[in-house]
């Protein structure tokens, strides 16, 4: 087992920088959590101090004018400071999960900036989940540290006041207390040690769990899992992952049950060591009643601030970790130029030349030798119509997502109009494309917002979008709909939402693609829900209304990209074969094999025809 990497930065830096983001965000946090340490000790000394005065005033045979006096002052003063005190907590409260808020939002901004080929990589999705866990957990480390370091301070404080109380009276009470505290302290710290170096296998087991259980929430399962018989398969795989999570937290509990069992033992003792200097003092006539109150009152308060040291100081540790789990995540280095870059072509100057100079891709593997594409050179004209096509794991998606910009390759380069794509802004890149990918996702917006890729009215064209929806194939489906290109998407998130079939759904991205109006258009396989006469017409009919853009076309389906100027025929992450489809029939290839054997699916008695092969 290989040993874990050092953390990158140190408990304290992630104190600090905890402290300054908080600072950015609310101030307010900072500085009434500052007010909070005299006052809170002010508090606690009065408590504690005025049972001794009340016992000595009864004892010394006091009025009970003095006694009453002596209750109103203290309680009135105790009533001040603890009004002051609940003011102070409620301007940091004000800000509860304030903080939190803006940690998401800047975790959920990195998830969607970021390069896109890093989602590939298991140990960055590995540290995404593990902070994603924490930030949605209820105690975001970033958040919540200060909190804990308030307390710290605060006990320290509480501590320090109690230990030069009960130092005069017998150091063998503080010393019981130190050992008492000591034990706590390095129980608690193998118990958080222990539930962080299992956080990885923690947060891979709840992902797994969420993504298994994510099947019974979604609509899309629905059907599948009633016909097929799915439940008992679902809930099997969902109780394993369940036992899994439970089992790293059933240890985690055991341990610090031991951790409590061991605790109030000491305590215990602490207690009959305290008791009995404290008796004996009393019987000698060194201490009255009332001291012995206070005293047994700071011997607890001080064993209370020992404890609450050493748990939160571990407590504090562990959410100073957890801060450099998100500093390290947020440091990730985007590859991608987000950058001023080179000036991408205007829509009047597309279409120009795409060119793949060989380039060769490897996802993240254990090995790092795993290549989806390997050595690709080739030439897209200016307004260019090619098909990618092969069989299922040729590469043909990766060689989109390269083309796309979401991937830059591993070796070589892609060049638009002459220019390497790194060299562009890669937002202003991603403007010249409209593409259409076979995962089909929609988000709660109306038709219409969904199809001009923004939620603000006025800048939405509804003759333009009206437009696309009726060439996409949507029209009819449009005017049955009682609020029309209005009505909102994603049934389940609104009350009055409306759902899609797959096909619609389709012509949907169909829609918002030809709403883009860009010069790259790249369809990857989204049609694939559709029939083969169904899929062909789409594709003939998108050919047409982008007509002068340069376009690629990806199809399972080899009879549905007959149209296209080349094909591209890819194997094992090569270009095996390239030409038209007349050419690629001639040469009698891989190409014409496949498009012989497809095509016999597709006539009378075709499945036996294929078999036959």
């Amino acid at each position: 087992m290989n040993a874990k990497a050092k953390p990158k930065y140190s408990a304290i830096s992630n104190i600090f920088f905890s402290l300054r983001y908080i600072w950015r965000c609310a101030r307010d946090v900072i500085l009434f959590g500052l007010l909070l340490y005299p006052v809170g000790l002010m508090r606690k000394l009065a408590e504690m101090y005025f049972p001794k005065l009340l016992i000595d005033d009864i004892t010394a045979g006091q009025t009970a004018v003095r006694i009453a006096l002596t209750i109103a002052g203290f309680q009135g003063a105790i009533l001040l400071i603890r009004m002051f005190q609940e003011w102070c907590i409620s301007h940091t409260n004000r800000y509860h999960y304030y903080i939190t808020g803006v940690v998401q939002s800047q975790l959920s901004q990195k998830n969607m900036r970021g390069d896109f080929q890093k989602t590939d990589d298991p140990q960055i999705t590995l540290k995404r989940d593990k902070i994603g866990g924490d930030a949605s957990g209820g105690q975001c480390a970033i958040e919540f540290l200060e909190r804990d370091l308030n307390q710290v301070v605060s006990s320290i404080l509480e501590m320090g006041s109690c230990a030069a109380i009960i130092s005069f009276i017998s150091p063998w009470i503080l010393l019981t207390v130190c050992v008492e505290t000591a034990v706590y302290y390095f129980f608690s710290k193998a118990n958080m040690k222990y539930a962080r170096d299992h956080a990885d296998a923690n947060a891979d087991a709840n992902r797994r769990r969420n993504y298994i259980s994510g099947f019974s929430q979604d609509f899309s399962y629905a059907k599948d899992i009633r016909i097929y018989g799915m439940r008992g398969w679902i809930d099997g795989m969902f109780q394993k992952y369940q036992r899994e999570s439970l089992s790293l937290y059933q240890s985690e509990q055991n341990r610090w049950f031991a951790q409590a069992v061991t605790g109030s033992f000491l305590s215990v003792f602490r207690n009959a060591v305290s008791y009995f200097f404290l008796i004996r003092m009393l019987f000698a006539g060194q201490i009255t009643p009332g001291d012995f109150v206070f005293l047994f009152s700071a011997v607890g308060a001080l064993a209370a601030a020992f404890n609450l040291v050493s748990r939160q100081m571990n407590a504090l540790n562990d959410k100073a970790v957890k801060v450099g789990w998100y500093r390290e995540y947020f440091d990730i280095p985007d590859q991608f130029n987000h950058g001023k870059g080179q000036p991408v072509p205007t829509r009047r100057q597309m279409p120009r030349d795409i060119e793949f100079q060989n380039v060769s891709y490897k996802y993240p593997s254990a090995d790092g030798e795993h290549y989806a594409l390997k050595n690709i050179n080739l030439k897209i004209h200016a307004g260019e119509r090619l098909a990618v096509v092969g069989r299922n794991g040729a590469g043909k998606t990766t060689f989109v997502k390269l083309l796309c910009g979401l991937y830059y390759p591993s070796e070589g380069n892609v060049l638009l109009g002459g220019t390497d794509i790194k060299k562009f802004n890669i937002d202003r890149y991603y403007s010249l494309i409209a593409a259409v990918f076979q995962d089909i996702y929609v988000v709660p917006l109306t038709i219409a917002q969904f199809v001009a890729a923004t939620d603000l009215a006025e800048t939405i064209d509804r003759l333009r979008v009206a437009e696309c929806l009726e060439k996409a194939g949507l029209g009819e489906k449009i005017q049955t709909l009682s609020k029309g290109m209005d009505a909102r998407l994603m049934k389940g998130f609104y009350d009055d939402s409306i759902d899609l079939s797959g096909g619609e759904k389709q012509k949907l991205m169909l829609a918002r693609a030809l709403y883009k109006n860009a010069g790259i258009i790249v369809l990857d396989e989204p049609t694939a829900a559709l029939d083969p006469i169904s899929e062909n017409e789409i594709y003939q009919k998108y050919s047409e209304l982008t007509e002068g853009a340069t376009s690629l076309y990806i199809s399972h389906r080899l009879a549905s990209t007959r149209f296209c100027d080349r094909i591209i025929y890819l194997e094992d992450g090569e270009i095996a074969e390239i030409g038209s489809h007349d050419e690629l029939m001639k040469k009698g290839g891989k190409y014409a094999h496949m498009f012989h054997l497809q095509a016999k699916y597709y006539q009378e008695g075709g499945e036996e025809n294929a078999e036959k092969e």
